[in-house]
């Protein structure tokens, strides 16, 4: 995908080379720079976990239990570079993100299987459930996107895959795509003994239903 030109209105500063491989055109801009990507993060975090074999590299190969506020910080840290770093930043911090994938092992406990982070189908997983909740949070708390916004949005995130260690040529290019992937995938979901830790840690038991409980 092209980079979108950098507005003649805005200044280059002294401390960026260019405006990554999104731009202030890109509908990645818009949903990416919106107060609700908050949430649509909590929520893909939270979806991803399903995911058992997703669920059981975080139990077994990360630090996740002891520090969580530490690893959904690393987390954003790394989304925020991708979206609105620069390209040697997006393309270092991929760097150091795949390293680290490679580095994580487990174990399926069900089958025996030993594996990796980088394992293909969980790439995928993860990065297309990113993909889908932050869709989602746009469609119910802004910013609102026509359809082929939501078409250019899933294109666009193309390039966060590259990123993550996918080959972008392989990756879906539309909301139908993309719903249609989360359908098929939604078979192999699962609540399991992990999920139940990680959800004890990452959901609040309860929540404030008016503004003066919070």
């Amino acid at each position: 995908m092209a980079a979108t030109p950098r507005p003649a209105s805005i200044d280059a500063g002294a401390h960026t080379a260019d405006d990554g491989y999104f731009g202030p055109d890109s509908v990645t801009w818009r949903v990416a720079s919106h107060p609700a990507l908050g949430l649509a993060a909590a929520c893909a975090g939270t979806i991803q976990m399903l995911y058992p074999q997703v669920m059981h590299v975080v139990d077994q190969a990360s630090t996740f239990r002891q520090f969580p506020e530490l690893r959904a910080q690393r987390t954003g840290e790394f989304a925020a570079t991708v979206f609105f770093g620069d390209k040697a930043s997006a393309d270092k911090a991929g760097e150091v993100l795949r390293r680290i994938h490679a580095s994580c092992h487990a174990v399926d406990p069900h089958t025996g299987e030993a594996y990796t982070a980088d394992k293909p189908e969980l790439l995928e997983w993860v990065f297309n459930s990113l993909t889908w909740a932050m869709l989602r949070g746009a469609q119910t708390y802004g910013p609102s996107l026509s359809a082929d916004d939501q078409d250019r949005f899933v294109d666009e995130q193309r390039t966060m895959a590259r990123m993550v260690g996918l080959d972008p040529d392989e990756q879906l290019r539309s909301r139908a795509e993309l719903d249609d992937y989360m359908q098929v995938v939604l078979p192999k979901l699962a609540y399991g003994y992990d999920t139940r830790w990680f959800k004890a840690i990452t959901v609040p038991s309860s929540l404030p239903t008016s503004p003066g409980q919070a």
